[in-house]
């Protein structure tokens, strides 16, 4: 977006749509610190293949970054390939499914957020009701584009309307842009 320079990339997983335009962001802002679970870099080809690592984050880290803490959430018997990352009131959940969110909230203590990162493009089987519940959030936001899956699903709208959340969606708004302060 005109504007806005990125100043880090922080990826919860490996999976080609979360990470297929790292290449591009590198060309276009060259030196940008890249973090990635080191699992993620041998597991995944197409991430590794002509990528130089910045730096690694672990499960239970806490990553400050221009002055953003992250929290690495990572919960037990969830193999690495999406983390679950809580940033002050905002919690990116990546790819994770329901019983991982079972997990994740049996796992910490979780804060009332005020923006979820919604889980796995809006799948069907995550963003459960229980995590919702758990954390609730005032706004929610879908990273989804064209996909032959059907995301975000009806279900998980529901879901979030069921709570009373305002959504967000690039795949009708575009970019949207969070400020935290």
């Amino acid at each position: 977006e005109k504007g806005l320079t990125p100043r880090f990339i922080l990826l919860t997983h490996g999976h080609f749509d979360h990470v297929g335009g790292v290449k591009v962001l590198l060309n276009q802002f060259p030196g940008l610190p890249v973090y990635v679970h080191p699992a993620d870099t041998k597991l995944t080809p197409q991430l590794s293949r002509g990528l130089f690592w910045t730096d690694f984050y672990e499960d239970g880290d806490e990553l400050v970054m221009d002055g953003i803490t992250f929290r690495v959430l990572h919960t037990p018997g969830h193999t690495p390939g999406s983390v679950c990352l809580q940033a002050g009131d905002v919690l990116l959940t990546g790819d994770m499914d329901s019983d991982t969110e079972t997990l994740l909230i049996d796992s910490y203590d979780l804060p009332d957020i005020e923006m979820l990162m919604v889980g796995h493009h809006g799948s069907r089987y995550a963003t459960s009701t229980e995590l919702l519940e758990a954390v609730t959030p005032e706004i929610a936001v879908i990273s989804v584009g064209s996909n032959s899956y059907g995301h975000p699903t009806d279900a998980a709208l529901y879901r979030l309307s069921d709570e009373d959340i305002s959504v967000y969606r690039t795949d009708l708004q575009g970019n949207i842009h969070i400020t935290v302060n």
